[in-house]
């Protein structure tokens, strides 16, 4: 079978596209993948501040740890219902959505005066 030399280009194209596929995949699943385990991370991060948290807030231990719990449980449950938000609206308007309600969260945590804001 003789093959002209447009096809053998065009199957050197195909493999190129291919692997440069292959590529991009790897690091967007790397990146998610390092992404995923600095979000989880979270969970963990107020375990050596509970301490300082206690202090600053006057509660008790148990409320720190109490606001810890809520925060993991609204985190699970969140992954179940922002899915099927994302079948519904796509992708990109529920990111976009996300980071502004991240931005505005992250804002207003910083004027919290009381325990109580964290915790109900």
């Amino acid at each position: 079978m003789d093959f002209s030399l447009s096809d053998e280009k065009n199957i050197q194209e195909i493999k190129t596209r291919k692997v440069q596929n292959q590529w991009s995949q790897t690091i967007f699943l790397l990146l998610f993948s390092v992404m995923g385990l600095l979000i989880i991370s979270q969970n963990f991060l107020l375990i050596p501040l509970s301490d300082q948290l206690q202090q600053t807030f006057h509660v008790q231990n148990s409320k720190v740890f109490l606001g810890t719990s809520i925060f993991s449980f609204c985190y699970a449950v969140g992954f179940l219902l922002w899915s099927i938000v994302v079948k519904r609206f796509g992708k990109r308007n529920v990111l976009l959505i996300g980071l502004l309600l991240t931005a505005v969260s992250t804002f207003e945590i910083g004027f919290k005066t009381a325990m109580l804001c964290f915790v109900y």
